[in-house]
């Protein structure tokens, strides 16, 4: 949900141009552009299909909010002990320059081991392509139809390390929505840490539960000093740092009898390198206590795309340089 949490479109994008600006194979055509929305933040958002909705035991004991009394605040710390995985759906769109961009993804996240397995859509204009991807640590594996024939030896996954590339001297992950550490899809949960006093929308039925519709008005700043994970902290930093003075959002929180987060919505408009974009996105939590069953692929099935993304980063400085040296 956040404009830096993982845009495995934004890496797609750099990734190839990269392949293409290093002669490693495939299509140059378009290979050098980066689409608006792939330079946008990153808050994705999945078709809303539905896995079944479960209800785990919670896990550790964590404390009760200040203002436990609050559904909101209850239902975030309450989702936030759940044991096990969390699986959920988002959808929205980023619309930039005019162009709203679909955008979706489906899977699981394991918010304790930093673990995940996601499956991210979108378009532009009549193409649409579908990127797989699985998270382990500051390991991110991406797999996509738009690599075939890019990729050097055959390998079919691209691979990221994440914690190299925040230490890599002038590869700006906060370029290519992909800002260090944090990749969780479901960091939205983490803005609750900041909810005021909640206002009671109504009722509705989240694939098949039933739940309380509220708004709240989120602090960043709040959220940001309340959150436990210095993971979470950082995200929340940088997505004040693009909201250009407002610290506040209004998010719409649907909760269960069981006081869990259920639904989440999101609008706002942000500013990352240098574009303006806009952002609406909802995120439900579909299964609680899910397994997440997945592993990296092998060595042999993998390209280190690292290198790819610094030749990208360097070719991007280059062509800003030389724009600039031709406007000046």
């Amino acid at each position: 949900m956040s404009p830096k949490h993982f845009l495995t479109l934004s890496i797609v994008a750099a990734g190839l141009a990269a392949l293409g600006v290093a002669g490693c194979g495939g299509d140059k055509q378009a290979d050098t552009t980066t689409p608006a929305a792939a330079q946008a933040p990153a808050t994705t958002a999945p078709a809303a299909t539905t896995p079944t909705a479960t209800t785990p035991a919670a896990t550790t004991a964590t404390p009760a909010p200040a203002n436990a009394s609050d559904p909101v605040a209850l239902a975030a710390a309450t989702t936030d002990r759940q044991a096990g995985a969390l699986a959920f759906a988002m959808k929205g769109t980023v619309t930039t320059k005019g162009q709203a961009v679909p955008l979706s993804v489906r899977g699981t996240i394991d918010r304790n081991n930093q673990r995940g397995a996601f499956t991210t859509k979108t378009s532009f204009g009549s193409k649409s392509f579908t990127v797989k991807e699985i998270t382990d640590k500051q390991q991110l594996y991406l797999r996509s139809p738009l690599f075939a024939g890019k990729l050097p030896g055959g390998k079919s996954w691209m691979k990221v390390d994440l914690a190299e590339a925040a230490r890599t001297p002038g590869l700006d992950l906060d370029a290519l929505g992909a800002s260090g550490p944090s990749q969780d899809p479901a960091q939205g949960l983490d803005y609750l840490q900041g909810a005021g006093a909640a206002k009671r929308l109504g009722a509705a039925k989240v694939h098949g539960v039933a739940t309380t519709h509220y708004r709240v008005q989120v602090d960043l700043k709040r959220a940001a000093q309340r959150s436990a994970k210095g993971t979470a902290k950082r995200s929340i930093d940088r997505l004040i740092a693009t909201l250009g003075g407002p610290t506040t959002l209004p998010v719409d929180v649907w909760v269960d009898g069981d006081h869990l987060v259920r639904r989440q919505r999101v609008a706002y408009t942000a500013t990352v390198t240098g574009q303006v974009s806009a952002f609406d996105v909802t995120t439900d939590y579909t299964a609680f206590g899910a397994k997440l069953d997945v592993k990296p692929p092998a060595d042999g099935e993998t390209f280190d795309g690292l290198a790819a993304l610094k030749a990208a980063a360097k070719a991007r400085q280059e062509a800003q340089q030389s724009q600039q040296a031709q406007q000046g």
